[in-house]
Formats: C-alpha cells, structure tokens, sequence
C-alpha cells in the first residue's frame, strides 16, 4: 500500500496543515520538504528550542502562503505579548548566524 501525503488529502477539503519542523536538522538526510512549500494552505512551525537545545528563549516562527492565516495569527501573537524580549532575539540570533556557518 502507498501512503499518501496528507497535504493530497487535504487539498480537497480546503482545510490546513500545521507541521512542525522543531525536529527538522537533526538529519538533513531524513528530512522532509515543508508543508508550506508543497501544500497551499500548508503551515510550518519552527523553533529553537530542540534543534539548538535553546528552549529558555521561546524564539519561534511560523511559514504559510496563506494571508489569512497569517493576519490572524499576528492579531493573536498581539493579543498575548507585543515583542519577544530583547536579549532572547539577540541571543537567537547568534544562535542562527551560528548554525548557518
């Protein structure tokens, strides 16, 4: 039997995908594409918590080609805080600069 992407089934029922990618460096072989990039109403989660052992930071992000989604979701971040804190996105930032290299 073949499996079949879930972002297939969906596509049919105009619903979303969240998929996290938390986990996604631990072996770039093994990886598999976004669902923000296969899917169109697909929504990727990102965090630095377990790929960098930095989960002390709650520095995160989220990848869709949905606008609506997006608004929504900046809205609701809004809603809970208005900024990540200074030393947290500098220290993520190290983080990812060190990471890329």
């Amino acid at each position: 039997m073949h499996s079949i992407p879930s972002w297939i089934l969906l596509g049919s029922t105009g619903y979303g995908f969240l998929a996290t990618r938390c986990t996604a460096d631990y072996d770039p072989a093994d990886r598999l594409p976004a669902a923000c990039g296969v899917y169109e109403l697909g929504i990727s989660l990102g965090a630095l918590s377990k790929t960098h052992g930095l989960a002390g930071l709650r520095i995160g992000w989220i990848a869709t080609r949905d606008d609506e989604v997006i608004e929504c979701m900046s809205v609701f971040k809004d809603y809970l805080s208005i900024s990540n804190s200074a030393p947290s996105e500098y220290l993520a930032t190290i983080a990812c600069a060190t990471a890329m290299r």
